[in-house]
């Protein structure tokens, strides 16, 4: 009888070792208890994303002020492009230097411009310059196009999106965008023409929070006196100041539409950001005419 309780005595001294080390590890997150649902990662994105039913935002923080406010005068915009609007928002990574902290790590610049100019505007080379309090340039950098944008031709008196990104953003007192224009090279890109467009708002979560996501829908048709392919359709949306905070596109890589026939689209935009409320929105399209033998 003694050896069986010496027995029960060490087994509920084991069982009491096993129950306390589980509750340290369960408590410093080391280990999930069965009946836990384990939260999924929320992967990292560079553009707004829809994962599993959720909105992922890119790390960004506020509307960056590099000099109290989005700077409403661009500078020396080349004569050919007018700066419409401009929407600044910084880009956040994490911190190599400190645990658990973000730095600034680039800005994204949406907004509008039109084509000014008599003549085709085929592309645009943006330069990004980083004024100082005393008026200095600090640094000059070359802004790249935001993932799945691309600049298409423009034609005169009309307006376009444009959206930059530029990395290694250095401290500054505000940014200077100049919008250079190409109109030498044409790589057979024409416009097209917007036969119908709506706009559908729609709600999605994302930490615990509601944002509104956008449907552009409609069709385009081909005016010119030959078939077209490689169709690019943009749309962007607009808050009550004119800004734009959300882009998306649809690709028709392979369709061939005659003289006189549509093509049906639908574009999904998310915000780049939270909090934004829709005012207006906007469509182009563009083809690549086919010589049919």
């Amino acid at each position: 009888m003694p050896d069986k309780l010496k027995i029960l005595r060490v087994a509920v001294v084991c069982f009491l070792a096993l129950f306390v080390c589980t509750a340290i590890l369960w408590k410093a997150g080391k280990i999930a208890l069965p009946w836990e649902k384990k939260a999924a990662k929320t992967p990292e994105v560079s553009i707004p994303t829809i994962v599993n039913g959720e909105l992922v935002l890119p790390k960004i923080g506020e509307d960056l002020k590099l000099s109290g406010s989005a700077p409403t005068d661009l500078g020396s915009v080349n004569s050919y492009l007018s700066v419409l609007s401009v929407n600044l928002v910084g880009i956040y990574s994490a911190d190599p230097q400190s645990s658990g902290s973000s730095v600034l790590s680039g800005v994204r610049i949406l907004g509008e411009a039109k084509n000014m100019g008599n003549g085709v505007v085929t592309g645009i080379l943006p330069v990004a310059r980083f004024i100082g309090a005393d008026g200095t340039t600090i640094a000059q950098k070359l802004p790249r196009n935001s993932t799945g944008y691309d600049f298409y031709p423009l034609d005169s008196d009309e307006p376009m999106v444009y959206d930059l990104t530029v990395d290694g953003v250095p401290p500054a007192d505000r940014l200077e965008l100049v919008l250079n224009t190409q109109t030498a090279s044409d790589d057979g890109m024409v416009p097209l023409k917007i036969a119908s467009k709506s706009a559908t708002p729609s709600s999605v979560s994302a930490n615990g929070q509601n944002y509104e996501v956008y449907t552009l829908a409609g069709s385009v048709v081909n005016t010119r006196d030959l078939p077209v392919s490689d169709i690019a359709i943009l749309g962007w949306v607009k808050d009550k100041d004119g800004k734009v905070y959300g882009v998306g596109r649809q690709d028709f890589p392979s369709d061939l539409i005659s003289p006189g026939e549509k093509i049906d689209f639908k574009i999904l935009v998310l915000p780049v950001k939270g909090g934004e409320s829709l005012d207006s929105f906007a469509i182009r399209a563009w083809g690549k005419e086919y010589h049919l033998k």
